[in-house]
């Protein structure tokens, strides 16, 4: 297998558990697709010289680097002071390097692309192109709609998702809790007349027909004449 094979397939196994421990750890769905994205520019290059041993961990260390490298230029650039250097690599990312296990924070990032505050129609999509590292291409083909329209709807996903300051935990058994007593129950439905007119005053008001008792002999004998 070519190297860029290797790459793509490496991406497509391990992408989602890294964009969402990333997600997870700096609370941001545009930094976690950014780093990972530029990680797996950066392995183009480097992986012709060298393979690693573990490739999904040497996604993992780069795109985490990368997204400290970011998050500190935004602070510089805030704060308007000289950019410091960069840090040393510190005893996890050594550990990253050395075939550790990435955490596996997916539940959490398919349940931050399944927010309230996102629409219906997008909480599929973002969670396949989030977690499972589907292409917009390949999102919009099975939804039949366009790549631009779809684009613009994951957009507005993380746009939400971001203003809403999602907190990327599991819900606990109290928060669970505390979301179904606060879901009001269903309004009865009522099975409207023939015309669609409410009932009339003294009518069944749920407008169920009931059938009468059947006559007795006596009404019956009441009702007919003589012979």
């Amino acid at each position: 297998m070519s190297e860029r094979g290797r790459l793509d397939q490496v991406a497509r196994e391990s992408g989602g558990r890294i964009i969402a421990y990333l997600a997870a750890s700096f609370r941001d769905l545009d930094l976690a697709e950014e780093a990972f994205a530029e990680a797996c520019a950066r392995a183009v290059t480097a992986w012709t010289q060298a393979e690693p041993r573990d490739p999904a961990a040497w996604l993992y260390a780069t795109a985490r680097r990368h997204a400290l490298d970011m998050i500190r230029k935004r602070m510089v650039r805030q704060r308007l002071v000289p950019e410091p250097p960069a840090p040393q690599r510190s005893a996890e990312d050594r550990l990253v390097c050395d075939d550790a296990l990435i955490p596996d924070e997916r539940l959490k990032l398919i349940l931050v692309c399944c927010h309230p505050v996102v629409a219906s129609e997008a909480r599929a999509a973002l969670t396949l192109r989030l977690v499972c590292g589907l292409s917009v291409q390949e999102i919009a083909r099975a939804f039949l709609v366009s790549e631009p329209a779809l684009f613009q709807r994951l957009t507005r996903a993380k746009k939400k998702i971001a203003q809403a300051g999602a907190t990327f935990e599991v819900p606990g058994p109290l928060a669970r809790a505390a979301d179904r007593r606060g879901r009001a129950p269903a309004a009865p439905r009522r099975r409207p007349g023939p015309t669609g007119a409410p009932p009339a005053a003294g009518g069944d008001p749920c407008g169920v027909v009931r059938s009468q008792e059947p006559a007795g002999p006596a009404a019956l004998g009441r009702g007919a004449g003589p012979l």
